[in-house]
């Protein structure tokens, strides 16, 4: 397979570098690793006589990539259909503005089919409106962090608000920790973007819009 040596660790690699607990030793979370047969960039490819065009579609995961071959585009999960999206409701993102970034590449390629990892063949006109919907998705995850920080609140109480205001019902832990790797990971994109801060108080971290934010 052609893939990145440094990215074969799975999605148990969110854990970083810790042992995980056995919860998140399982087969969808730590993938076995396979051998690397070439490690790729984003540019020109010619694999077995065919030349493609390798583009970065980061966010879902660190590297992922997507592969324009003639007059289709491979775009992994770089976009998902409503059901999806309905099923969810917080689909998993390791980096929410390369998410954002990667939906915008989406949109500026031509090509006759895109062909996302779930769902079915799309044309462009069908793409743009899944584009504009998973853009919708993210923003409605967005606005309900920042509806619950008002006030500071502790991390594990602002994820348990936003899974229960999105009308989730987590039963494993190893589902709980995908989403709230995923909702810290939009915590982040929200201090980049200067609208929240983190704080820790009696050993309690803790979250909370700026001040400069609250009159908004």
């Amino acid at each position: 397979g052609i893939r990145d040596a440094q990215e074969s660790r799975g999605l148990g690699d969110v854990y970083k570098r810790q042992h995980p607990p056995r919860e998140l030793m399982n087969k969808f979370m730590m993938g076995e690793a396979c051998s690397v047969d070439q490690i790729v960039q984003e540019g020109k490819l010619e694999a077995n006589s065919l030349q493609v065009d390798i583009i970065n579609l980061p966010g879902h995961s660190p590297q992922q990539i997507g592969v324009l071959a003639e007059k289709t585009f491979f775009c992994a999960d770089s976009v998902f259909p409503p059901e999806v999206l309905e099923k969810h409701q917080i689909i998993f993102l390791h980096n929410v503005h390369d998410a954002l970034e990667s939906l915008k590449k989406l949109s500026a390629i031509n090509c006759e089919y895109f062909l996302p990892s779930h769902g079915e063949p799309l044309k462009k006109e069908e793409l743009e409106k899944l584009v504009s919907l998973n853009r919708e998705s993210i923003k409605m995850v967005e606005k309900t962090i920042l509806e619950n920080l008002s006030s500071p609140l502790e991390l594990s109480e602002l994820i348990a608000r936003v899974l229960n205001q999105h009308n989730m019902s987590i039963t494993s832990y190893s589902e709980y920790h995908l989403f709230s790797s995923t909702i810290k990971a939009y915590l982040s994109y929200l201090q980049e973007k200067g609208l929240i801060e983190f704080k820790v108080k009696n050993n309690y971290p803790l979250a909370s819009k700026k001040p400069s934010q609250l009159e908004l």
